[in-house]
Protein backbone atom coordinates (compact mmCIF):
# COMPACT_ATOMS: atom_id res chain seq x y z
CA UNK A 1 0.00 0.00 0.00
CA UNK A 2 1.81 3.05 -1.02
CA UNK A 3 0.02 5.58 1.36
CA UNK A 4 0.96 3.18 4.32
CA UNK A 5 4.38 3.50 3.51
CA UNK A 6 4.21 7.18 2.73
CA UNK A 7 2.57 7.33 6.26
CA UNK A 8 5.52 4.96 7.51
CA UNK A 9 8.29 7.18 6.33
CA UNK A 10 6.60 10.45 7.59
CA UNK A 11 6.48 8.66 11.19
CA UNK A 12 9.69 7.96 10.98
CA UNK A 13 11.47 11.38 10.14
CA UNK A 14 8.95 12.47 13.15
CA UNK A 15 10.30 9.95 15.60
CA UNK A 16 14.23 10.11 14.19
CA UNK A 17 13.64 14.25 14.97
CA UNK A 18 12.05 13.49 18.15
CA UNK A 19 14.45 10.80 19.61
CA UNK A 20 17.26 12.05 17.77
CA UNK A 21 17.61 8.70 15.36
CA UNK A 22 15.29 6.04 14.63
CA UNK A 23 17.84 3.70 16.26
CA UNK A 24 16.93 4.99 19.82
CA UNK A 25 12.97 4.03 19.46
CA UNK A 26 12.78 0.13 20.83
CA UNK A 27 9.18 0.58 19.48
CA UNK A 28 10.02 1.03 15.77
CA UNK A 29 10.79 -2.45 14.61
CA UNK A 30 7.48 -3.48 16.53
CA UNK A 31 4.85 -0.93 15.21
CA UNK A 32 1.33 -2.03 14.41
CA UNK A 33 -1.33 -0.57 12.30
CA UNK A 34 -3.49 1.71 14.10
CA UNK A 35 -6.87 1.63 12.35
CA UNK A 36 -6.07 3.76 8.87
CA UNK A 37 -2.87 4.97 10.70
CA UNK A 38 0.33 3.22 13.03
CA UNK A 39 1.26 3.26 16.00
CA UNK A 40 4.00 2.75 18.41
CA UNK A 41 5.31 1.99 21.74
CA UNK A 42 8.04 4.05 23.02
CA UNK A 43 8.89 4.50 27.28
CA UNK A 44 7.30 6.55 28.94
CA UNK A 45 8.72 10.00 30.46
CA UNK A 46 8.43 12.79 27.32
CA UNK A 47 8.79 16.20 28.16
CA UNK A 48 8.74 19.69 26.46
CA UNK A 49 12.21 20.72 27.35
CA UNK A 50 15.26 18.88 28.66
CA UNK A 51 14.89 15.73 27.25
CA UNK A 52 11.86 17.42 24.57
CA UNK A 53 10.80 14.36 23.20
CA UNK A 54 7.28 15.95 23.30
CA UNK A 55 8.25 18.83 21.63
CA UNK A 56 9.53 17.60 18.95
CA UNK A 57 6.82 15.06 18.24
CA UNK A 58 4.64 17.78 18.10
CA UNK A 59 6.73 19.89 16.42
CA UNK A 60 7.76 16.87 13.74
CA UNK A 61 3.47 15.91 13.56
CA UNK A 62 2.90 19.38 12.39
CA UNK A 63 6.00 19.64 9.81
CA UNK A 64 4.66 16.00 8.78
CA UNK A 65 0.38 16.93 8.48
CA UNK A 66 0.09 13.91 10.98
CA UNK A 67 -1.90 13.72 13.80
CA UNK A 68 -0.39 11.93 16.85
CA UNK A 69 -2.56 11.20 19.77
CA UNK A 70 -0.36 9.59 22.95
CA UNK A 71 -2.09 7.24 24.83
CA UNK A 72 -1.37 4.44 27.69
CA UNK A 73 0.73 1.56 26.06
CA UNK A 74 1.23 -0.63 29.03
CA UNK A 75 3.40 -0.56 32.33
CA UNK A 76 5.69 2.68 31.85
CA UNK A 77 5.03 2.48 27.80
CA UNK A 78 3.06 5.34 25.79
CA UNK A 79 1.59 4.19 22.69
CA UNK A 80 1.55 6.64 19.96
CA UNK A 81 -0.72 6.69 16.98
CA UNK A 82 -0.48 8.59 13.93
CA UNK A 83 -2.43 9.44 11.18
CA UNK A 84 -1.92 11.14 7.82
CA UNK A 85 -3.94 14.11 6.90
CA UNK A 86 -4.93 15.24 3.61
CA UNK A 87 -4.90 19.37 4.00
CA UNK A 88 -3.60 22.35 6.13
CA UNK A 89 -7.09 24.01 6.17
CA UNK A 90 -10.85 23.69 5.35
CA UNK A 91 -12.80 20.33 4.62
CA UNK A 92 -13.50 18.83 7.80
CA UNK A 93 -11.53 18.47 11.00
CA UNK A 94 -10.56 14.85 10.20
CA UNK A 95 -9.07 15.87 7.34
CA UNK A 96 -6.72 18.80 8.11
CA UNK A 97 -3.59 19.69 10.02
CA UNK A 98 -2.42 23.35 10.59
CA UNK A 99 1.32 23.79 10.20
CA UNK A 100 3.13 25.33 13.57
CA UNK A 101 2.78 28.57 12.23
CA UNK A 102 -1.24 28.20 11.84
CA UNK A 103 -0.93 26.99 15.26
CA UNK A 104 1.05 30.14 17.04
CA UNK A 105 -0.72 32.68 15.01
CA UNK A 106 -4.08 30.94 16.82
CA UNK A 107 -2.49 30.22 19.94
CA UNK A 108 0.18 32.42 20.65
CA UNK A 109 1.46 34.05 23.26
CA UNK A 110 -1.21 35.08 26.17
Amino acid sequence: MADADALEAKVERILARAYRGIHHVEGWRRRRPFGDGVSVIVPDGIATYDLDHLTQLVVGAHVECVRLEVMAGGPRRLKLAFHERTRREGGHVWERHPTMVQVLAETGPR
